[in-house]
């Protein structure tokens, strides 16, 4: 299983390309976070693999048919989750919904009761399923979605910030079973969020995009060692603040204050670590100092403005 972005150009009516000559390549079992901010082509980029809408230019293959004249083949193969939008039906019990679903993929009565009974086994879905999905909470709605995206047995997941407003417990049972399932099935798994959380939770590989343009594609890494100059310092205190002098606050990046714990994120082309943790020390006392080095969402930022100003 192999889907291949093959020299892709699209624009929306009047406007200039989103995308120009793109290509990309996604292997069978790869995990790939795709982010960028908004506006980078993360949803028509999907909308596009789909087979939702067409490029002007060049083609997608998915198992080497393209997409946009087998989709219907290729389709069954796709499980979809949409973080702003439903794939279930509003107004019937959920149940109802998985039961269309049922019969518009074909699933066998012994198959479905099977999936039926472990999908309520991991979310306890039958608490709620005899409700409409009008009525359910946030997180129970993103477990009906969850499970309508797996419900066929697909070998790819598409799934376009599906974890949109999640309370933090219901965002992390989530993921651990995500993480379980593609392992456990092998599954091609291709995510955007604005929660770097999330792809670092799920993803192995990163596509940065910046107005259709591939910033990079590969391991996260690989991205972090490509851009290792920033760094992030916290430093701990008992008193009710930190002191950071004028001089020294001009040269961070950003100042973040916790209770009783500030962190300071900086460039190591612009100061160094050393004159950094040295002149905090010279004007406060601090009880413990912990490093982080090419934290996912600054280095992320930094390549973006590394190529902005090109």
């Amino acid at each position: 299983m192999m889907i291949e972005f093959k020299n892709i150009s699209f624009g929306y009516k009047n406007e200039k390309n989103i995308f120009d000559n793109f290509s990309f390549l996604v292997r069978e079992q790869e995990r790939w976070g795709i982010l960028g901010f908004n506006g980078a082509g993360k949803s028509t980029l999907i909308k596009m693999m789909l087979g939702i809408i067409k490029p002007q230019v060049g083609k997608i293959l998915i198992e080497n048919n393209d997409i946009w004249t087998c989709r219907k083949k290729i389709i069954k193969n796709i499980g979809v989750v949409w973080g702003q939008k439903t794939t279930l039906w509003w107004d019937i019990p959920v149940i109802s919904s998985y039961e269309m679903l049922k019969k518009i993929y074909k699933i066998s009565d012994a198959e479905y009761a099977s999936r039926m009974q472990y999908f309520d086994s991991m979310f306890e879905l039958s608490a709620f399923w005899k409700q409409p999905l009008r009525t359910l909470s946030l997180g129970q709605r993103a477990k009906t979605e969850i499970v309508a995206s797996l419900l066929h047995d697909p070998c790819i997941l598409v799934y376009d910030e599906p974890f949109l407003g999640l309370d933090f417990i219901t965002r992390e049972k989530i993921i651990d079973f995500l993480n379980d399932y593609c392992t456990a099935k092998k599954c091609m798994l291709i995510l955007t969020s604005h929660n770097l959380e999330d792809i670092e939770s799920l993803c192995d590989k990163i596509l940065l995009l910046n107005a259709g343009i591939p910033l990079f594609a590969g391991k996260k890494s690989e991205l972090c060692s490509n851009y290792d100059t920033l760094h992030q310092v916290d430093f701990i205190y008992e008193e009710n603040d930190l002191y950071i002098s004028p001089e020294l606050s001009a040269m961070l990046i950003d100042i973040i204050h916790y209770e009783h714990k500030t962190r300071v994120i900086f460039d190591a082309r612009s100061i160094e670590y050393d004159q950094v943790v040295a002149e905090v020390l010279r004007n406060n006392k601090i009880i413990g100092i912990e490093t982080n080095r090419n934290f996912l969402e600054q280095v992320i930022k930094q390549v973006i403005e590394r190529n902005s100003s090109k």
